[in-house]
């Protein structure tokens, strides 16, 4: 855009000169060449505008993604902020679970000592019943004797 706008400064500088005319050219193509100079300065003030709006037009797109560019580099360490969040937590959850299955195996290794235990319990209360039941009858014979 600023090349074509300094050509088109440097034909509106000489757009009132004439170029000197060659032997054997008639005056004809000269005023022909003359008239079509306004033409073509308007079309390259035309062209340059066009080139100028679109490079105008340009930067403000690129300071919109560089603003888009920032902002998603901003969300995108938001997210990898979370994520490590996440990544502890689970982490923690983890070896939470893994001490509530150890409690839970050690629960149940208690819950079989327990069972043993009642068992023996009921085997000694059983004996000892047996034990009663017996001195009962003994002394069920020997007051008969008495």
């Amino acid at each position: 855009a600023a090349n074509l706008c300094t050509r088109l400064e440097e034909a509106g500088g000489s757009s009132s000169s004439t170029s000197p005319r060659s032997e054997g050219t008639p005056r004809h193509d000269d005023l022909r060449q003359e008239k079509a100079v306004p033409q073509q300065l308007h079309e390259l003030e035309e062209r340059c505008q066009m080139e100028a709006d679109a490079a105008e037009g340009a930067e403000l797109r690129a300071e919109e993604l560089q603003k888009m560019k920032s902002h998603l580099t901003l969300e995108l360490m938001d997210c990898q902020s979370s994520t490590s969040e996440l990544e502890g937590a689970l982490a923690s959850v983890r070896g939470s679970e893994a001490e509530l299955e150890a409690a839970l195996a050690s629960a149940r290794g208690s819950e079989v000592s327990l069972e043993a235990v009642v068992m023996s319990a009921r085997g000694e209360a059983e004996s000892k019943e047996a034990a009663r039941q017996q001195l009962e009858q003994q002394l069920g014979s020997q007051e008969a004797l008495i």
